[in-house]
């Protein structure tokens, strides 16, 4: 026997282990084919169970961890009964719901466990504009209008006096309107300065 001989013999012997592992599948798939057609009662047991699971709403990651088994079966077994899937909440539809409710989206981020990046992201895809609490220099005016001083508005907003009457500084130099009506004026007291509504 020659080197090609013995080398032929064992292609022949690797063809025929192919064709009997390939008969080996078919006959696997078909067996569950037939299974799943005819009815067999453990196969529609479970269909029945993925029917009850899905019409209490659970999604087919959710009726697998119930059922004790994976989520391809159950997707696959769902399809073949042609079950439309039941969609749980999106952390998406979560960020739409808060920012339309008014929260910002840090607080959007810090609910739903997001970066506030990809929060802002979900909001300007869904046509939502910009929710953000209001400032300090927001407040000032009204703050003013009310009659509260420097103090007492640092007080009410939880910032630092000094830096309350900052903003009130900056707030009357630049917008000349409250000053020109009369809201502000400035009256220097010891060593520092104070607001009073006129």
């Amino acid at each position: 026997m020659t080197l090609a001989d013995i080398l032929g013999m064992e292609a022949q012997e690797a063809a025929v282990a192919r064709e009997v592992t390939k008969k080996a599948r078919k006959a696997v798939t078909t067996r569950r084919r037939y299974s799943s057609a005819t009815g067999d009662s453990r196969t529609v047991e479970f269909q029945d169970q993925i029917r009850e699971l899905h019409r209490q709403g659970l999604t087919d990651k959710e009726i697998a961890a119930r059922l004790n088994t994976s989520f391809t079966r159950v997707s696959q077994s769902r399809r073949r009964m042609e079950i439309p899937p039941n969609v749980a909440e999106t952390k998406a539809d979560r960020i739409i719901e808060l920012v339309k409710n008014g929260h910002t989206d840090a607080d959007a981020a810090a609910a739903t466990g997001a970066s506030i990046v990809y929060v802002k992201s979900v909001r300007l895809k869904a046509g939502i504009h910009v929710t953000r609490k209001p400032t300090l220099d927001d407040m000032l005016p009204e703050l003013i209008a009310a009659g509260m001083d420097a103090q007492q508005i640092a007080d009410k907003v939880g910032r630092h006096r000094h830096y309350v009457a900052a903003r009130m500084r900056a707030l009357k130099n630049t917008n000349h309107t409250l000053a020109s009506a009369g809201v502000i004026s400035l009256e220097k007291e010891a060593s520092h300065e104070r607001y009073f509504v006129a």
